[in-house]
């Protein structure tokens, strides 16, 4: 497709000059339908700039194959699996020897190349080398090396296209190559693409059916990704759920619909109409006639008269989780609320046209909802809180193991509502009165906002019962049968201006959390969850709490410009923010991107899992030969020792 078949924008302009007789030089600046922008110069001067991923709503990690793993394209035998059983062992080892020897002279090519050459996609040691394929709402798909990131490693336009959701279908294990599967609108149609992480080529899988070619769908409400696999190619099936309530499954292979049967009876889904909602369905997903599935209902969520969905997070289903406890001071613990169907959603109320009007209200609600049963297990309203003006989303909610964070922008008491007249004693009694004033502790708290304006940021952890060693007893984990979880709440003032949240994920779950903010002032700022505890003491810290290692509680959380992950460099607009684990345990990997992107490690318990570069390996070294010598010596002197106690 040539640069002008895919132009949408065009404009041109002539330079100033402060000659007459010199010519003055034509510019055109044209914005192709790819998301490129092109500069255009009559002298043949100009340049162009991808801005393909100022508009990506989403973006998947990727892990490159390892440098030992057998592999049908990079195997140091050179074989194909059908030769090995009629291949002699001599032949093998000069077949290795010829192998290592290639190796040995592309690496020295490569060297004396530079940098420009083609570099073998292979995981690094410490797995912090991966892919980062972002999909683009202009149609444009881009894998990006997070060693070398001059250039993408691959892009492929699909025109017409607006991609809104990308997945990792499989990972990289011995011959299968890493699949991704991206998913994108094309009119009324939801178009799928099933392609070679390493490449970007459409994957041809083991059955060499149809299914590598684009799927079509109509009026599809949401995909998801199953917990399943398919046997041909190992990769994860797709559910796509339609407005007419039928569910299809992605790849349409035997195998994928036997893996799907299997998971079945287990799968229920959540839709909601996205931000602005003003309800939430629960359906079941069940087998019709002649092969076909739909949607059954089971429950409705509809919220209160005026509240519209403003953010919604849930808890990654890759994650590991190290514990099921906190282990407090005085060695007590205290377990933590695990339900894997929990999901948060904060819903935003207002009244009046805008901030400045005197009328002007606004109030956060978030709740905790099992997404089996449809139960609200918890509900806190925060007064004042809400977006910064209603053309900026300002309120940004995560979910992880047994705690929420949530962030909003605070108008201050005068955007609160008036609170009821609370009743008299006489209609609502001593002991009920007295238990409302109970921090913390009740179902439905109201949480007091300071009189300031800025943004704050509000933590949840969920734990099975309010005392320590409280257990919810049963041996069979079942929504409809969960007792709601003990929740703990505190906030905080943050003096910035957020664009974003995130967090960093780990291989284990081990390390410190770090909570991970886009600044409107364009950085990437981190956290780390030991200040965003609300378990924090108010006042003086006891025994038990300084054995803990609990932070006082401050209502600030002070800006440390140490913990700015990105840096000096500036990053604009951050939109997004997205982790990955590595090898290290005390190490993950994050990108963040908006108008630019940035991908950094973070390290927030330090790295502890690893010799620092300043380590003494002389002092070692000598220390194991001393110890070693000593061995043999002390060895020799006792065996002489016990000789002589034998002659006596």
């Amino acid at each position: 497709m040539s640069h002008w078949n895919s132009l949408t924008q065009l404009h041109w302009s002539r330079l100033q000059n402060s000659s007459w007789t010199s010519p003055r030089p034509v510019l055109a600046a044209s914005q192709r339908s790819d998301g490129n922008t092109r500069l255009f110069s009559s002298d043949g001067s100009g340049w162009t700039k991808p801005e393909a991923l100022t508009k990506a709503p989403a973006a998947v990690f990727v892990d490159l194959p390892e440098k030992s793993g057998l592999s049908s394209v990079h195997d140091e035998l050179d074989e194909k699996p059908e030769e090995t059983a009629s291949i002699s062992p001599v032949e093998r080892y000069i077949r290795r020897v010829r192998t290592h020897l290639a190796r040995l002279k592309a690496n020295s090519t490569s060297q004396t190349k530079g940098r420009n050459h083609p570099v073998e996609l292979r995981a690094d040691r410490l797995g912090a080398r991966k892919l980062i394929v972002f999909a683009s709402e202009t149609g444009k798909l881009l894998a990006v090396d997070t060693f070398v990131h001059q250039t993408p490693v691959w892009e492929r336009y699909f025109a017409g296209v607006s991609f809104f959701q990308i997945e990792n279908v499989r990972t990289s294990v011995v011959s299968y190559p890493p699949v991704i599967v991206a998913t994108g609108k094309r009119g009324q149609e939801t178009v799928v693409y099933r392609l070679d992480a390493l490449t970007g080529q459409d994957y041809v899988g083991e059955a060499r059916d149809k299914s590598h070619l684009p799927a079509t769908y109509n009026k599809v409400k949401k995909v998801i990704r199953l917990p399943v696999e398919e046997t041909d190619d190992r990769t994860h099936v797709l559910a796509f759920v339609r407005s007419d309530d039928q569910v299809e499954i992605y790849p349409k292979t035997e195998a994928a619909m036997n893996a799907f049967e299997e998971y079945l009876p287990a799968m229920h889904v959540y839709l909601t109409d996205g931000i602005g909602a003003t309800h939430m369905d629960g359906f079941a997903v069940v087998r019709q006639q002649h092969g076909y599935y739909s949607l059954r209902p089971t429950w409705t969520i509809n919220f209160p008269q005026g509240e519209a969905i403003a953010a919604i997070g849930s808890a990654s289903a890759d994650e590991h989780v190290a514990s099921l406890g906190r282990v407090l001071g005085n060695r007590s613990v205290l377990f933590k609320y695990l339900n894997p169907n929990l999901i948060t959603v904060a819903t935003l109320k207002t009244t009046g046209s805008s901030p400045e009007s005197p009328e002007f209200t606004s109030v956060v609600n978030l709740y905790l909802i099992d997404t089996i049963s449809g139960s609200i297990h918890y509900r806190a309203e925060y007064r004042g809180a809400g977006n910064v003006s209603k053309d900026v989303s300002s309120i940004f909610l995560i979910q992880r193991e047994n705690w929420a964070v949530l962030a909003y922008w605070n108008h201050g008491p005068d955007a609160a509502p008036l609170e009821p007249t609370p009743p008299t004693e006489e209609e609502a009694g001593t002991k009920k009165s007295s238990r409302r004033k109970k921090k913390n502790m009740t179902a439905n708290p109201v949480q007091q906002l300071p009189n300031m304006k800025g943004f704050e940021v509000a933590v949840l952890e969920f734990y099975e019962g309010e005392k320590p060693d409280q257990r919810i007893e049963s041996d069979v984990f079942s929504s409809y049968d969960a007792k709601k979880p003990h929740v703990i709440s505190q906030s905080y003032v943050f003096p910035k201006q957020l664009t974003s949240l995130g967090v960093t994920t780990t291989t284990a779950g081990i390390t410190t959390r770090e909570i991970l903010f886009g600044l409107a002032e364009g950085h990437l700022y981190g956290v780390t969850k030991r200040f965003l505890d609300p378990r924090r003491p108010v006042g003086t810290p006891s025994a038990d709490d300084k054995e803990e290692g609990l932070i006082p509680y401050r209502p600030t959380l002070d800006f440390n410009p140490r913990e700015v992950a990105s840096y000096y460099q500036h990053v604009p607009r951050i939109e997004h923010i997205l982790s990955a684990p590595i090898k290290l345990e005390s190490t993950s990997l994050v990108v963040s991107w908006g108008l630019d992107v940035f991908c950094v490690k973070r390290s927030p318990s330090k790295v502890f899992d690893i010799l620092d570069e300043s380590f003494n390996y002389a002092a070692l070294i000598a220390t194991i030969v001393g110890l070693v010598v000593a061995i043999y010596f002390t060895k020799n002197m006792a065996q002489r020792k016990k000789l002589n106690d034998l002659w006596r």
